[in-house]
């Protein structure tokens, strides 16, 4: 079994925590490329134009996977460790990933106050 792993957004916060996680697991992990031009277009093209860059860059992430694994892993995120909130707009995108892609989303909502 194949998770994909965006290498976007809070990735970069802990962007080991999830791939030892699944590997851990037993499953095997795909990581889509850092991001690039293809990356940044083609996010671009099925984005909403009002948003934000960083929502772009992980559309292009998303896209770059699909096809290529069992699952994508689109964590809902709350908060974080410091216990901020995120940004509305995080907390949508598996929703709108399962709407965008056909290989199915994998995702658990972690609010880290809790």
């Amino acid at each position: 079994m194949v998770i994909g792993i965006p290498r976007a957004l809070i990735y970069w916060k802990q962007p080991h925590f999830w791939e030892t996680f699944f590997v851990n697991l037993g499953f095997e992990i795909i990581l889509s490329p850092p991001t690039n031009k293809e990356i940044v277009e083609k996010g671009t093209k099925v984005a909403d134009p009002e948003t934000c860059f960083s929502n772009k860059v992980f559309w292009g992430h998303l896209l770059w996977l699909e096809g290529k694994t069992n699952y994508i892993f689109v964590p809902r995120l709350k908060t974080n460790e410091e216990r901020l909130e995120y940004c509305p707009k995080f907390f949508g995108i598996p929703d709108l990933a399962k709407i965008l892609v056909k290989t199915p989303i994998l995702t658990e909502t972690f609010d880290w106050r809790k």
